[in-house]
């Protein structure tokens, strides 16, 4: 018997059972085998990453993926399990095995014994010269570094290896080569004589091993491979057990390509009878020859989300993209248009045949009941003519919807722009993420609407799928021209199209970049978007609140955007008192997420394109930005506190949105017959002597959340011109005023904060660059170190914590939102108001939610415990560092802390 069969690979908790390391090796090789034989695209992309023939390849990279585990050849890993290692009839190791993100595990292990045992070996035989080492390391480490995260060094693979660990890892290394790759080894020459081999072998690196680490989770699931503890040939076990069980866990993953459907008609796609011009222009636009970028620019209601799908459609159906990702700024705005997509994804795909999966992909994902109502057992992924079976609706296969990690791979996916971005950073699997994206078309909304930080992220993202051949679509209200030309030239880092620099100052404007150059096209505004906006200034609080009373006695429905939780309470309860019960809402995001979703669909459903007569008349709504993008709300009368300008023009086009008769009712066609009321701005006057209390004088809070005043002031000195803003034309310029390197200087009061936020943004870039991984490093780590995924900030901002509110009833701690899972009763809020859960007085209370507090090792939350208030709501405490905080929470005003 071969030594390498007294090892194990993959064991069950305590009874004993084990799978050896040679089947699970097998296992993982077969799962890497049979999806390139499926996936022609994945394997032509490899080989031309690599320079190979996509034959020596697939058998190359089939090889690898079977040293994956030889780490787990070390008696320190082997000794995990004494009882298995007993039971084989070897002798304990004498070195702790060691793990985490800073130690070396059995994947730095197996990283360590190739690049300092097996290598020197081929290196010999093969007569590679010195480069091979430089050049097959990245993409060792991708495959042995398996689990999320490359290499910890490892100086050498003793003590963790016995010498008898050593002759078997490498037996097995041969056996596994003569089984796989007989003869490409010695092809290898090719890879390793270019002259570009170390930057092809780096590059690849990062793809090759999201690969690894999927077709590991694939080949370690038992539903499909069975555990193996009786030795058997290789080839045997090979040909009759890991082909078979690789080729149902391929099939069965819900995640192998869907073919792209033909190219339908405009009315087919989208179901609208005529596009708009932003979308002619892009059922139009050239597409050019590899890797495109599009830049739509328009104005509310120009049909940017259609237009975006279009081009997703166009480039599916040439086969120059097989799926999509769309990325939300908010988990609100990825609900919203993942229930938009769900009419559309479907019909990007081969109509008969295997399912595409429509995946939703953000942090409470597996709370909406829209989307797991949708997954299928991952062992049942059906085929079916979908279009001729439209009650089917959007599906998802359950393996790639248990865990945001996998949520990428699947065919069509919508989400939060933070899932996207990382798959740049040095996250733990940032690499599947990378993966999951490759060959899909990257759609990105509300792009002006991203700090320094998450644009260089989005920069160094773009960077990274041009390099793989990715297309993305960009879509914003307005960008500023420094922010177009960064975008442009960053995609453009590894394509090296002949482009200009953007130059025009048309709007609304669709860019794209093609292989020929950069096409910059004027596009036509539809008559029903063009509008004429004219403002009043409000100069107080009374009167921004009797400007919205009135309106709502008249019967119009109304929106006051306010800049933070604390003044939208304060609105909530001055109307309230004005007001019938039940005709003002409160939106903002300090609710529980089960309250907050019901209050979503509650203002969709009121406030929505299809929202009654009877149902927006007279109602208002008190929000804050949750409001602001993306949100398909419409209302008659629109209030907001002072925000810079681009957000502004984004908060009104809240506000008539929609194309409505005198009474609110959706009209199909003609022109909107409300009488036109200016939007009111709540801010100070931007005349007289300015000093830096200008703007905390009337909206403290609104210094805080937006502290550059100058931007606020210039805003205001814009509103206060007295010309309309008349959209389309003027957008350009109004944001230029602000934002461009010629708007006018500001009062020297408020410089002093416009040049500390400048400071700010510039170093919030140079954190983005240092976060984010270096494609032409390859695998490696980076900066500041390789972070938990929980930990790896996508934005940056004041920390926050999550609450995890619990109600006592006097007997029996639970969830606040009782009978729902755990997370819909959890709040996020500022992490200086709470450092940590207070000490129930209540020896009852402390003793329950001390046995909650354990099986929650894995939550990142702080418990409160609340209890019915004299007055209404519920109320609770926690620590906030210097002493108790109390916590108030009510499901109509939300959470505070005082």
């Amino acid at each position: 018997m071969k030594a390498y069969f007294s090892y194990w690979g993959k064991s069950g908790e305590d009874n004993g059972a084990c799978h050896l390391l040679p089947y699970h090796s097998l296992d993982v090789a077969a799962v890497g085998y049979q999806w390139l034989q499926h996936d022609e695209d994945l394997r032509n992309f490899f080989a031309a990453a690599l320079g190979l023939s996509p034959q020596a390849t697939a058998a190359w990279l089939t090889f690898l993926l079977a040293t994956h585990d030889l780490g787990k050849f070390a008696s320190s890993f082997q000794d995990l399990r004494a009882d298995l290692v007993s039971r084989f009839g070897r002798p304990e190791g004498r070195f702790k095995y060691r793990s985490g993100l800073n130690q070396a595990g059995h994947d730095s292990l197996g990283y360590g014994f190739w690049t300092g045992e097996l290598l020197p070996a081929l290196q010999k035989r093969f007569e590679w010269g010195g480069r091979s080492q430089s050049i097959l390391n990245p993409l060792l480490a991708a495959t042995t570094c398996h689990h999320g995260r490359p290499p910890v060094s490892v100086r050498t693979v003793q003590p963790d290896f016995t010498p008898q660990d050593i002759l078997a890892a490498h037996h097995f290394a041969s056996d596994a080569e003569r089984l796989l790759a007989s003869g490409v080894l010695g092809g290898l020459s090719d890879l390793v004589g270019c002259g570009d081999a170390i930057a092809m072998t780096r590059r690849a690196s990062w793809w090759l091993a999201g690969f690894a680490v999927f077709c590991d989770w694939l080949g370690s699931n038992q539903d499909w491979f069975c555990y193996r503890d009786e030795p058997m040939a290789l080839d045997g076990y090979w040909n009759e057990h890991a082909l078979p069980a690789a080729d149902r866990a391929v099939s069965g993953s819900g995640a192998l390509p869907v073919v792209p459907g033909p190219l339908l008609g405009f009315p087919e796609l989208v179901n609208l009878p005529n596009p708009t011009p932003l979308q002619t222009e892009a059922l139009r636009v050239p597409l050019g020859e590899g890797p495109a970028l599009f830049l739509l620019e328009d104005v509310t209601g120009a049909g940017k989300t259609e237009a975006a799908f279009v081009l997703i459609h166009r480039l599916m159906s040439t086969q120059r993209a097989r799926g999509f990702y769309f990325a939300l700024p908010t988990m609100a705005t990825a609900n919203a248009m993942y229930r938009r997509g769900k009419a559309i994804y479907g019909k990007l795909f081969a109509p008969a045949g295997r399912l595409p999966s429509l995946v939703l992909a953000h942090g409470k994902a597996h709370l909406d009941r829209r989307f797991t109502d949708t997954l299928v057992p991952m062992n049942s992924v059906p085929e079916t003519d979908y279009l001729e079976e439209p009650s089917a609706g959007s599906h998802c296969a359950a393996w790639l919807a248990d865990n945001r990690k996998k949520s990428l791979l699947a065919h069509a996916g919508v989400g939060t722009i933070d899932q996207a971005l990382l798959a740049i950073l040095q996250s733990k699997h940032q690499c599947l993420r990378q993966f999951g994206l490759l060959g899909k078309v990257l759609v990105v909304d509300e792009v002006h609407a991203n700090d320094a930080y998450m644009h260089r992220l989005l920069c160094r993202l773009l960077a990274a799928h041009a390099a793989a051949g990715g297309s993305a679509v960009l879509l914003s209200a307005t960008l500023p021209l420094a922010m177009r030309r960064e975008l442009v030239a960053a995609f453009n880092t590894h394509a090296q199209y002949p482009l200009g620099a953007p130059a025009s100052g048309e709007y609304p404007l669709l860019s794209a970049v093609l292989h020929d150059g950069l096409r910059e096209v004027a596009v036509a505004t539809r008559p029903i978007v063009r509008r004429t906006l004219h403002f009043k200034p409000l100069r107080s609080l009374p009167e921004a609140v009797q400007w919205v009373v009135g309106h709502a006695r008249a019967g119009a429905c109304v929106c006051w955007i306010r800049n933070s939780v604390a003044d939208a309470i304060e609105a909530w309860e001055a109307l309230a008192r004005l007001l019938p019960a039940g005709d003002v809402d409160l939106f903002h995001a300090r609710f529980a997420l089960g309250d907050r979703l019901e209050i979503e669909n509650r203002v969709l459903d009121r406030f929505g394109r299809h929202g009654a007569t009877n149902q927006r008349a007279g109602k208002v709504l008190i929000a804050t930005q949750v409001v602001e993008q993306s949100l398909d709300v419409d209302f008659d009368v629109l209030v907001s506190d002072l925000a810079p300008v681009d957000l502004l023009i984004q908060r009104a086009g809240r506000m008539r949105r929609h194309v409505r008769d005198r009474r609110g009712g959706l009209k199909s066609r003609g022109e909107d017959e409300r009488p036109a009321v200016p939007m009111a701005v709540l801010a100070p006057a931007a005349q007289g002597d300015i000093d830096e209390a200008w703007i905390t004088g009337l909206l403290p809070r609104t210094a805080r959340v937006y502290p550059d005043h100058a931007q606020l002031w210039r805003t205001q000195v814009l509103l206060e011109a007295g010309d309309p803003l008349r959209v389309p034309e003027d957008l350009r310029a109004w944001i230029e005023a602000v934002y461009g390197p010629d708007a006018v200087a500001a009062p020297q009061a408020l410089q002093v904060s416009e040049s500390r936020v400048l400071g700010e943004r510039r170093s919030h870039d140079s954190l983005g660059i240092g976060n984010a991984i270096a494609l032409d490093r390859g695998y490696q780590a980076g900066g500041p170190g390789w972070w938990a995924e929980s930990r790896t900030p996508t934005r940056l901002g004041e920390p926050t914590a999550t609450l995890r509110l619990l109600r006592w009833d006097g007997a029996e701690l639970g969830p606040f939102r009782a009978g729902e899972p755990w997370a819909m009763s959890e709040v996020v809020v500022a992490e200086r108001s709470v450092a940590a859960a207070a000490t129930p007085a209540n020896s009852e209370v402390a003793s329950q939610l001390a046995v909650l507090v354990t099986q929650w090792r894995h939550a990142y939350v702080v418990p409160v415990v609340l209890t019915k208030a004299q007055g209404g709501g519920w109320t609770g405490a926690v620590s906030n560092g210097e002493g108790t905080a109390t916590i108030q929470y009510d499901s109509c005003r939300g959470l505070e802390v005082q």
